[in-house]
């Protein structure tokens, strides 16, 4: 009882004691709440104020610039232009300009700090005769003043180098030789018993050039001594002097012009004299350029002409030549040199070879389409023609390879000109690294040439084979490999036609059997019987009336008109409609064909009907009826054709009413269509004068 009394009144005091607490907690979660708004209403304050100090900031305007410099100053109107250089301390400009330049209206391009002004202003055209003040204006508006000279360069030093004068002043009377600019050949003629060992010339000479040996100095004339002069910028030229001593005893009055020929033409011009008019005739072939020709004269004794004989003139116009006799007279002979008046003629055969086209017309005249270079045009080596240009007359036949070609002239002469590195050109050079860029003959007597990329197939008026040039895979037929010839060499008898593919050699006989030599890696000698490299002569085919050879085909035509192949058909080149690349030991691939050409990669067939077939490389790019056909499959391309030539990628064919035409690749202007570059799809007319 005593502990229920006991222990009543503390309940109050538990349930306060509660109460008390959760009110603490009640007023502590409240401070807390009070305490985060008032923290928040803190930050607000705290960003008003900052927003209130950007905006502040940002109503302060910043500081004007200050700069100002001229970073570029440049005279961008004349070539080369002209960068003047700058000085930042001195605040200097200075520019060499080249010599003769017009200072009284330079226009300089002036580059300045940002947010500047420059006055004079840029691109305004200036007199620089003196030094001119540029004036920067800074932003914030101070300035800066730049002063500007412009300077001439130094003159060019000249690079004339004349002898204007030639005088032997110690001598009764005085002699003045006579000068020939275009030879620089100087002549001149004393009098009989003139020691010449011991002449003294006044020599006068291009402003600011010198000569050695010099005018003035003790010289023996009794052969001629050369003179060199040198320029101001040290470029230099000989000039020859002769001296000529009149003969002993009378003295002649004979002075006459007796002979009068070109002998660098071939064949030689020799011109028509007529002593009583002293007027000489010559006329060239029409392709011979006249303005730089160089006579050999011949004259009565002791008689000295002017010009000289063997100096180059211009003929152009006629051309006055004066004979002095030993006693002094003179005579005056007119020379006149025409060009032969073309006559007209028709084309006689197309040949194309590489990537050059040539033409023979009727009246044996050459002309030449596309890379002329090793096209027997010297003057044009390595350049190109996109209309056939005239560079020969008495050409019977032509043949190309890859860079060299041979001439077979009327007379049967054989003649070579282009890239020899193997000895192609069988000339016999020891050195064969080099390119013949004129004509040079080779042997006589020869019927017909066949060339590859680096050999060469001739055949004699007595059907004798020789070859020359590359042997690396046994293409010469002389038994080795690895052994360039540079001296053509008999290989075999009684051939009557050759074909030359890249390495490899074909030889039709008279006994219509063919024969083969060289490169087989491809089966192009017809059987993979054969090793890959065969170095004589070996048959293999018979009956046999035509032969065509590729880059590593061949193509056979056979006396009852079929065609066969052999080798590669990477490329569809051996027309035959199959599509595997092979290689092919040889096979029949058509019938009705009369005639054959091979390209590097492609073949084209005439047919009986005059219809031109091709396949390969060109077969691809040619349309009939507007479809594109298979590089394998042979197509159509043109009727009435009577010849045809193929070259590395294009062709050339005659057609029965011998107008010319051509298809293919023009890369040089081969085709002679007066265009270069492209393939040509369908055949486009030669434009043949």
């Amino acid at each position: 009882m005593l502990k229920n009394l006991i222990s009543q009144p503390l309940r109050p005091l538990a349930v306060e004691n509660q109460i008390s607490q959760l009110s603490l907690s009640i007023i502590h979660t409240k401070m807390k709440i009070l305490l985060s708004i008032r923290q928040y209403f803190l930050a607000l304050s705290i960003v008003a104020l900052l927003i209130q100090c950007k905006k502040a900031d940002t109503d302060t305007p910043p500081p004007k610039s200050s700069a100002k410099v001229i970073s570029g100053f440049t005279f961008s109107n004349i070539t080369p232009a002209v960068a003047g250089t700058i000085n930042s301390t001195s605040r200097t400009i200075s520019a060499t300009v080249a010599n003769g330049t017009d200072l009284t209206k330079l226009v300089p391009t002036i580059t300045i700090s940002a947010k500047a002004t420059v006055s004079p202003a840029s691109g305004v055209a200036t007199n620089f005769t003196n030094p001119v003040t540029y004036t920067v204006t800074a932003e914030d508006g101070t300035s800066s003043m730049y002063t500007v000279t412009v300077e001439l360069g130094a003159a060019p030093k000249s690079n004339i180098k004349e002898i204007t004068s030639f005088v032997f002043n110690g001598l009764n009377p005085v002699v003045t030789a006579k000068i020939e600019p275009t030879s620089r050949a100087i002549s001149a003629t004393v009098s009989n018993g003139t020691d010449v060992t011991k002449l003294v010339p006044t020599i006068t000479l291009s402003d600011k050039a010198k000569i050695s040996p010099a005018s003035g100095v003790v010289q023996n004339f009794t052969n001629p001594v050369t003179y060199t002069v040198t320029a101001e910028d040290n470029s230099t030229q000989s000039f020859t002097v002769s001296v000529a001593v009149m003969a002993a005893g009378p003295v002649s009055i004979d002075k006459q012009i007796t002979g009068f020929t070109f002998e660098s033409l071939d064949p030689v011009v020799s011109a028509t004299i007529n002593q009583a008019t002293a007027i000489i005739e010559a006329v060239v072939p029409s392709f011979v350029s006249i303005t730089a020709l160089a006579p050999t004269i011949t004259l009565s004794p002791n008689a000295v002409v002017f010009p000289a004989s063997k100096s180059f003139q211009n003929f152009t116009n006629p051309v006055i030549y004066t004979v002095t006799a030993a006693n002094g007279s003179t005579q005056r002979y007119e020379v006149r040199v025409t060009k032969k008046v073309a006559v007209a003629s028709v084309l006689q055969e197309a040949i194309a070879g590489g990537d050059r086209s040539f033409f023979i017309k009727s009246d044996n005249s050459l002309w030449v389409a596309g890379y002329v270079g090793a096209s027997g045009n010297e003057n044009q080596l390595y350049n190109y023609r996109q209309v056939p240009e005239r560079i020969m007359d008495d050409i019977k036949s032509v043949s190309s390879g890859y860079r060299h070609t041979f001439f077979i002239k009327t007379d049967n002469s054989l003649w070579a000109v282009g890239d020899n590195n193997k000895g192609q050109l069988g000339d016999g050079a020891s050195n064969l690294g080099t390119i013949r860029s004129t004509m040079y003959k080779i042997m006589n007597d020869v019927k017909a040439v066949s060339l590859g990329w680096s050999h060469s197939l001739i055949i004699k008026m007595d059907n004798s084979l020789w070859v020359t040039g590359s042997n690396d895979y046994g293409e010469l037929g002389d038994g080795s490999t690895y052994a360039s010839r540079s001296t053509p060499i008999k290989i075999m008898d009684d051939v009557q036609a050759v074909a030359a593919g890249t390495n490899f050699s074909l030889v039709l006989k008279t006994d219509n059997t063919l024969w083969a030599m060289g490169d087989n890696r491809k089966l192009q000698l017809g059987s993979d019987k054969l090793p890959a490299k065969v170095t004589k002569p070996v048959q293999v085919a018979t009956n046999v009336k035509a032969i065509a050879a590729g880059f590593s085909h061949t193509l056979v035509l056979k006396a009852d008109n079929t065609l066969w192949a052999a080798g590669d058909n990477g490329s569809g080149q051996l027309i035959s409609g199959i599509v595997k690349d092979g290689p092919f030991n040889l096979f029949q691939v058509m019938a009705d064909v009369k005639a054959v050409t091979a390209g590097y990669y492609q073949a084209i067939a005439l047919k009986t009907d005059n219809s031109l077939w091709a396949a390969g490389s060109l077969g691809s790019y040619v349309k009939e009826l507007n479809t594109t056909v298979s590089d394998y499959i042979p197509v159509k391309v043109t009727t009435g054709v009577k010849s045809i030539s193929t070259g590395s990628s294009h062709t050339l064919l005659i057609k029965t009413d011998n107008s010319v035409w051509g298809i293919g690749s023009d890369e040089f202007g081969q085709l002679g269509n007066n265009h270069v570059g492209g393939y040509y799809q369908t055949p486009e007319r030669v434009q043949l004068p």
